[in-house]
């Protein structure tokens, strides 16, 4: 399971942060969000703060959202380590 809670700021930044597990679909759903955000011309911080599993499909997420400037700003060690992780 996982929540996402979406805080609107000033200066066109949005933070996104995200419990529970970024898995399957969820990975999907997460992404598509903050896909949205960013194509809105928003500056997307995630806080990965309490997140505390992800599977291939979220990382593989995780990967591409940064790859369009999202912003991870919190992040247990673990899974910051697996997301910068060169796939080469």
């Amino acid at each position: 399971m996982m929540r996402v809670t979406t805080i609107p700021g000033s200066d066109k930044r949005t933070a996104v942060a995200v419990e529970g597990s970024i898995t399957g679909e969820y990975s999907q759903l997460l992404e598509s969000a903050c896909t949205g955000l960013l194509d809105a011309g928003r500056v997307l911080e995630l806080d990965l703060s309490y997140v505390d599993h992800v599977d291939s499909s979220g990382l593989a997420a995780l990967r591409r959202l940064r790859t369009r400037q999202a912003a991870i700003v919190a992040c247990p060690a673990f899974i910051l380590e697996l997301v910068d992780r060169d796939l080469s």
